[in-house]
């Protein structure tokens, strides 16, 4: 048995799950779009699981990349793209970088 999940229905399922706070709103948008284009692209169905999600990604400000990477002033999304997956980066206040786990 398949749903059809509107962008609404995915944010609301991390809430439900006790996940609102893994992923700001924008980056939720944002991989919301990036799980979509991947089932167009695959012509593959993505089984919503928020708990994978959370495991799989990550969204962090560019400076608390620096940090934890310990980059030395290198180029966060330079490091990021040559190390994993960049979905997005949100041009909020933080400059916050959505990327894939690694």
């Amino acid at each position: 048995m398949k749903k059809t999940i509107s962008e609404n229905d995915f944010i609301q399922a991390f809430i439900d799950y006790g996940r609102k706070d893994n992923f700001s709103y924008d980056a939720l948008r944002a991989i919301f779009a990036y799980l979509e284009e991947c089932e167009e692209e695959c012509e593959t169905e993505i089984e919503l699981d928020p708990i994978a999600i959370c495991c799989e990604y990550t969204e962090m400000a560019k400076e608390d990349i620096e940090n934890d990477y310990a980059l030395d002033g290198a180029d966060p999304i330079e490091y990021l793209n040559e190390n994993t997956f960049v979905i997005a980066q949100l041009d909020d206040e933080h400059e916050h970088v959505i990327f894939q786990n690694f």
